[in-house]
């Protein structure tokens, strides 16, 4: 290697490459340094290397699933379904009663918060966590303006549906982890079985919905992923207290309030119920006290009142 040299001060030569003596030598200090470089380099090659990938191994909890479901959990299908987050009542209240139909069990997953990020079929078989079976995980929701029920919000319910064994996950939505919506996942053997249980879950959940006949508003969720809804206690307006021009509440009552009870009537003949009502008129003419009046005479009706921003959520 050439290396330039210049003359020093008292006429010798010295070396320009740093951490060499006279003469090209090296120093201690430089030959340490160099000493470091070369091991810190073969540490980082280590580090860099592809470690062989650790095999995934069924679960404990995996372990307690096949043995309900009389088959390798980890070799089923999962299916999914996603629901609105203020669901997550009524998905309670199907599969309580889906469950409730013979024996069945409530599981929770054990191990700290990890399996809150974990799908099912993670749950059953992993190469790193050793999940285990533990107690099932609960939240308290809205079901009216002034009630509440505790719901399954990370759980899975072990139960025969037509007489096959069946396991569905339960999960609330968890908007601070990403997940904005309710979920509800599925293990069986009969691809066919699931689809039916998922039919008459979707079936109950209407049938059975807290929703029905309440006074709601939809509204942002805490992290503005998905709509929210919430319970409004229903007003009390008698007709005296809405002031308004002769016959006019009593058109109005008309084509809202008496089209409602003749529903049956009119879709039997091949009718829609498709009404609207439009008020308009400058502050203070009566609008909004309409429609608490409207609200006060449909008790066990179902409402929704929008405004602003809302609207979006329809």
């Amino acid at each position: 290697m050439f290396e330039m040299q210049r003359p020093d001060a008292r006429g010798g030569r010295t070396s320009d490459q740093p951490g060499t003596l006279p003469g090209g030598e090296p120093s201690a200090g430089a030959t340490e340094d160099n000493d470091f470089l070369r091991a810190f380099k073969r540490f980082l090659d280590r580090d860099n290397e592809s470690p062989a990938e650790q095999a995934a191994q069924r679960t404990p909890f995996g372990d307690e699933l096949s043995e309900f479901l009389g088959a390798d959990a980890a070799a089923l299908p999962v299916v999914v379904e996603d629901f609105a987050s203020y669901r997550i009542v009524d998905a309670d209240l199907a599969l309580e009663e889906l469950a409730g139909r013979g024996d069945a069990q409530l599981i929770g997953v054990a191990g700290g918060s990890a399996h809150a990020h974990a799908g099912l079929a993670e749950l059953i078989t992993s190469a790193h966590m050793r999940f285990r079976s533990g107690p099932a995980e609960y939240a308290e929701k809205a079901t009216g303006p002034s009630t509440t029920r505790q719901v399954v919000s990370f759980g899975a319910r072990l139960f025969t549906y037509l007489g096959e064994p069946v396991v569905v996950m339960q999960r609330a939505a968890r908007g601070d982890m990403g997940r904005p919506q309710g979920q509800l996942e599925v293990l069986a053997a009969s691809a066919p079985l699931v689809s039916q249980l998922l039919s008459e879950v979707r079936s109950l959940m209407v049938e059975r919905s807290v929703l029905r006949g309440k006074v709601l508003t939809f509204e942002n969720s805490d992290y503005r992923m998905d709509a929210g809804a919430s319970f409004l206690e229903r007003p009390n307006v008698a007709d005296t207290d809405v002031i308004l021009p002769s016959g006019v509440l009593d058109s109005v009552i008309a084509h809202v309030v008496e089209i409602g009870k003749q529903r049956e009537a009119l879709l039997a003949a091949g009718q829609h119920l498709k009404r609207g009502v439009l008020l308009y008129g400058p502050p203070g003419t009566g609008k909004t006290l309409t429609v608490r009046h409207l609200l006060s005479r449909t008790e066990g009706v179902t409402a929704v009142l929008l405004t602003g921003s809302s609207i979006q959520y329809i």
